[in-house]
Parts: C-alpha cells; structure tokens; sequence
C-alpha cells in the first residue's frame, strides 16, 4: 500500500566536486521501490548528468526539469 499523507525525504549528500559511482540496476530498483510506496517521486539532481541520473530521467512519466541559471 501507498504511504500514507506527509513528506518524506531520502537524502544522501555529496561534495559538488566529488565522482559519486552507481549501478544503472540500482537506480531502476530504486525507482521501482519509490513508485510502490509514494504517489509523487521528486528527484534533486546534480548539475551534471551521471548514467544514474540518465537512467532515473528516461523512467520519468512526466518529467519536468527546473534550473537554476547561476548554476549553469
């Protein structure tokens, strides 16, 4: 069953600077779990695009990307 009301948040923070590595079969298993409990999944990206986060933004239905422009 879904989780019910609230909001919940899963984080794992990195240094800007730091080479994180991930498993594309991690990220599809990640998001199988988060759409088996919550109604909305929203996901905090890092600037740059990783294999992990092309992976979780073509599983995407819908996608919105918003920016920060001083960040680009």
């Amino acid at each position: 069953h879904k989780v019910d009301g609230g909001f919940w948040v899963l984080s794992a923070e990195e240094p800007l600077h730091a080479k994180v590595e991930y498993h594309d079969k991690a990220a599809e298993a990640l998001l199988k779990e988060l759409r088996d409990k919550f109604d909305y999944v929203v996901l905090d990206m890092p600037r740059h695009v990783t294999p992990f986060i092309r992976t979780f933004a073509a599983a995407c239905d819908p996608l919105y990307v918003v920016t920060e422009m001083s960040l680009l």
